[in-house]
């Protein structure tokens, strides 16, 4: 590809570029908006800050975060075996994580890291 419509590609395939919901709205596509039950993203309750996270002392046990990661996975499933069925190409939704992960034993951060939980943009 060359040109504007070439280099929108490219970054595109680099994560770069995001397009306005109506580029999604072609038939050849498929996107869907996750069900997101309130309780397992604030599985300790409290009252979320503006940006959506709570205090580090309310976040989720391994198992409530394997809780709403499998309720994530089980809709991506779904619309993957229907955007194949159908011959679409599946959008995928930004997905919810309450604990981060990394290769060694933490508290539900990256050690030094800034990130507050939830991950609202699941790695």
């Amino acid at each position: 590809y060359g040109g504007a419509q070439g280099k929108r590609h490219r970054l595109r395939e680099g994560m770069m570029w995001e397009d306005g919901p109506e580029y999604y709205a072609k038939p050849q596509f498929l996107a869907y908006e996750l069900d997101l039950p309130y309780s397992l993203v604030y599985p300790n309750g409290g009252k979320p800050g503006s940006d959506g996270t709570v205090p580090f002392g309310q976040r989720t046990t391994v198992e409530q975060h394997f809780a709403l990661v499998h309720h994530q996975l089980r809709q991506l499933r779904n619309a993957l075996a229907l955007a194949q069925a159908t011959g679409r190409v599946l959008i995928l939704p930004r997905l919810v994580c309450g604990l981060d992960r990394a290769w060694m034993p933490h508290s539900g951060i990256f050690p030094g890291s800034a990130a507050r939980l939830p991950l609202l943009d699941c790695p």
